[in-house]
C-alpha cells in the first residue's frame, strides 16, 4: 500500500478534531509539502502543503497543517464530544456553530472550546498565501481518565466542555513555542508520539493557564489601561502596547466580550467618570482624567449613555 492511500485510510478512520474538519478538502490528495491538495473533482487545485494527524496512546488528537496558496473554500463538517485548543500561527478562517457565537480565527491567535455534544460546523476559509496551525482535541475518555491523577484539572476541563466554553486570545509565548515543537514532531516520516503526548500535555497547561489571569485579553487591556487612564486609548495604541496585531486584538476582544473592543474602551472611560462625579475634581478634570479632550465631549458622551450630563448631576448633587 502506497504511502499515500495509507494516510487516506488512517485519516478516514480516525475522530478528527475541529480544525481536522475544518480543512478535510485540503487533505484527500495529500502527498509532500509540495503536494497539491484537490477540493473537488475537476477544481483544481486549492493549497500546497501538507497535513499530519495522529491519535496518541491518551486519547488525544492531534493535527498540524501547514500550507499556502489557499484558494477560497466553504465545508459543513462534524465534531465530537470533548475540549479543544486551536493554536493558529498564521491564516484566517470563521466558522458558525448552532449554540455558539460565530468563531474568527486570525493569525497568532489560540482558540480553546468546549463541546459537549457532537455538532456540526460551517467553516469559511477565504483565499490567503499561508495557513500554519496546530490543533488538539482532549475527548471525554481523556477526560474522564485524568480524574484518577489530576482530578482538580479534570473537572475543571469537565466544566468547560459542559458549558460550552469559548475563549479567543492572542496566543502566549508559551503556546507559540509548544505549537512550533509540535509541528516539528508531526513531520514526516512518522509522529513522534511519545515526545507529542508531553507535548500535548503541556499546551493543554498552557491553554488553561490563560483562563482567569492577566494572560486574557481584556484583563491585558484593563492592565495597560489602568498604568495610564488619561491617554485616549485606541485600538492602534493598544496593540502597540500589548505587541499584537489590530486585526487579532479586535477579534480576541470581540469574541470576550460580546461587543466591539471601542464599544468596549468607551464604556470604560464613561463608568470612570461617573464614579469621579462623586468625588472633588472639577468637571473639567474629570474630562482630562479619563480622556475626553473637553469637558463638552465629555458632556456629549455622557448624555447619550446615561440620559443627563455631568452638570446635572453635579448640580442636583446626586451620588452617582
Amino acid at each position: 500500500m502506497g504511502a499515500d492511500s495509507g494516510l487516506r485510510q488512517a485519516f478516514a478512520s480516525r475522530s478528527e478534531s475541529i480544525t481536522v474538519r475544518r480543512l478535510r478538502t485540503l487533505t484527500d490528495q495529500h502527498r509532500s509539502l509540495a503536494s497539491e491538495i484537490q477540493s473537488r473533482p475537476n477544481s483544481g487545485p486549492i493549497a500546497c502543503g501538507r497535513i499530519e494527524v495522529a491519535t496518541l496512546r491518551s486519547g488525544v488528537r492531534l493535527m498540524s497543517g501547514s500550507l499556502r496558496g489557499l484558494r477560497e473554500t466553504s465545508t459543513v463538517t462534524a465534531s465530537e464530544p470533548g475540549l479543544y485548543v486551536e493554536v493558529r500561527l498564521t491564516g484566517l478562517s470563521r466558522a458558525t456553530s448552532e449554540g455558539f457565537p460565530p468563531i474568527e480565527l486570525d493569525g497568532e491567535t489560540l482558540h480553546v472550546l468546549g463541546q459537549p455534544q457532537p455538532g456540526n460546523w460551517q467553516v469559511f476559509v477565504p483565499e490567503q498565501p499561508a495557513f500554519e496551525v496546530v490543533s488538539a482535541c482532549f475527548p471525554q475518555a481523556f477526560v474522564e481518565s485524568l480524574a484518577a491523577s489530576d482530578p482538580t484539572s479534570a473537572e475543571r476541563i469537565a466544566a468547560k466542555i459542559a458549558s460550552r466554553h469559548c475563549s479567543l486570545v492572542p496566543v502566549p509565548q508559551a503556546a507559540h513555542v509548544l505549537a512550533r515543537e509540535i509541528l516539528l514532531a508531526m513531520a514526516p516520516p512518522e509522529p513522534d508520539k511519545l515526545r507529542l503526548e508531553g507535548l500535548a500535555l503541556c499546551l493543554l497547561t498552557a491553554a488553561l493557564g490563560t483562563e482567569g489571569s492577566a494572560s486574557g485579553i481584556i484583563d491585558q487591556i484593563d492592565a495597560v489601561i489602568a498604568r495610564n487612564p488619561p491617554r485616549l486609548w485606541t485600538v492602534a495604541a493598544l496593540s502597540a502596547e500589548l505587541g499584537v496585531p489590530p486585526t487579532t486584538l479586535k477579534r480576541a476582544a470581540s469574541q470576550e466580550l460580546g461587543q466591539p473592543i471601542g464599544a468596549y474602551l468607551s464604556e470604560q472611560r464613561l463608568q470612570a467618570a461617573r464614579a469621579l462625579l462623586s468625588g472633588p475634581l472639577s468637571i473639567s478634570k474629570v474630562a482630562e482624567a479619563v480622556g475626553y479632550s473637553t469637558p463638552e465631549a465629555l458632556a456629549k458622551a455622557f448624555r447619550s449613555r446615561f440620559g443627563e450630563t455631568p452638570t446635572e448631576v453635579r448640580r442636583r448633587g446626586r451620588p452617582v
